[in-house]
């Protein structure tokens, strides 16, 4: 069974000094994303939609944009995933909303 999923990333460089990380996303081995962050508060954000389904693998990958130099690289990063409504549970919630504000107003 296949569900249409939210998929976002943000991470941030948290140092002064460094050269920065990479920031990867994989679903199932392929590459959907990849961003630098590569000074002191620079950022890089991911936000798609993807079809998954049972046993797929997603996988959030942070490593030094210089393998050789990896000292000072904080990183402070943020993700999640969540289920996209169906549009017949976004236009229920909206029907029922709908008649609550109806229903309020006499």
């Amino acid at each position: 069974m296949n569900h249409e999923v939210n998929l976002g990333a943000y991470f941030f460089n948290t140092s002064a000094a460094g050269d920065g990380t990479l920031g990867e996303i994989y679903i199932n081995g392929i590459q959907v994303f990849s961003g630098l962050s590569d000074g002191p508060n620079t950022s890089a954000n991911y936000y798609g939609q993807h079809l998954l389904q049972i046993g797929d693998v997603v996988d959030f990958v942070v490593t030094p944009n210089n393998p050789a130099d990896d000292g000072n690289d904080g990183t402070n990063w943020r993700s999640f995933i969540s289920l996209t409504p169906e549009p017949s549970r976004a236009m229920l919630l909206v029907l029922g909303l709908g008649a609550m504000l109806a229903r309020r107003r006499r």
